[in-house]
């Protein structure tokens, strides 16, 4: 398990232009306009990131072209 929290990644995310949006009371959709990238997560801000949720980040980011953040390098490295 990851020591990065959902409100960590939402702050990364929104560095990197993604805007957010609560589909529902657990859901936030995080959208990318430039590129297109979607990502669904969960809207916990406090809890800790799962570990497919840091894999779903990274090979988003990967496929979309958007620049891997420092401050999520260590945490979204390829395995």
């Amino acid at each position: 398990m990851s020591d990065l929290t959902y409100q960590q990644l939402d702050t990364a995310l929104r560095a990197l232009d993604f805007s957010v949006q609560q589909s529902d009371a657990n859901t936030n959709v995080y959208r990318h306009t430039k590129s297109g990238a979607v990502l669904l997560l969960p809207a916990r801000p406090a809890n800790r990131v799962i570990p497919h949720h840091l894999v779903a980040t990274r090979m988003t980011l990967d496929a979309y072209g958007i620049p891997l953040p420092p401050e999520l390098a260590g945490q979204l490295q390829a395995g």
